[in-house]
């Protein structure tokens, strides 16, 4: 019997665009409007800051454990109001 491949070789397989997830369609909505109203309360008073620095303050600082950096992507992903737009600028 003659096998095309051998079986203790490893495999490796293709991994493509389709197959990894898409970064522009967040993934969870915030557990509670305390929540969306604490992650922002951040955005605000650190501007600069990406969602990584903003999840790593909730764990450490805050000590949340129960906001997710998905969620906080989402809530930095929801479009704007005209309210919110005249108070910032």
């Amino acid at each position: 019997m003659v096998y095309d491949d051998d079986p203790r070789a490893p495999m490796h397989y293709a991994i493509r665009s389709e197959d990894r997830l898409s970064r522009e369609v967040p993934m969870e909505p915030p557990q509670s409007e305390a929540v969306r109203e604490l992650i922002i309360g951040l955005v605000r008073r650190f501007p600069e800051w990406p969602a990584e620095r903003i999840y790593e303050r909730i764990r450490r600082v805050i000590n949340r454990h129960d906001v997710t950096l998905a969620v906080i992507n989402y809530v930095l992903a929801e479009p704007r109001t005209a309210e919110q737009t005249r108070r910032r600028g």
